[in-house]
């Protein structure tokens, strides 16, 4: 699979998507909490995002960061399938909203 490429388009002149690496894994675990949390009530349980393993995701280089300057921003989590390639995707609230 060819990792996604270029500058995405937000509104700051920093915008990147490089594919995460274990050290990110801290940061992907609090956006998607901040991105998901509000299922978890409405659904008695956390939703599936919020249960997986970032680390063995991003050892296995299927995680992709959005970096806003030097902070990530939000995540996708690209799971080759029959049916579909997009797993996870989650957005800090902080940006979201925004393109």
């Amino acid at each position: 699979m060819n990792p996604p490429t270029g500058k995405m388009n937000l509104p700051t002149d920093q915008a990147r998507i490089r594919v995460a690496n274990t050290t990110d894994v801290l940061a992907i675990a609090r956006i998607v909490e901040y991105a998901y949390r509000h299922y978890t009530q409405r659904m008695g349980k956390p939703p599936g995002p919020m249960l997986d393993d970032y680390s063995a995701r991003a050892s296995e280089g299927v995680v992709w960061v959005i970096e806003d300057g030097k902070t990530i921003v939000g995540i996708l989590v690209l799971l080759p399938r029959p049916d579909h390639l997009l797993d996870n995707v989650a957005v800090s609230p902080s940006h979201q909203g925004r393109g």
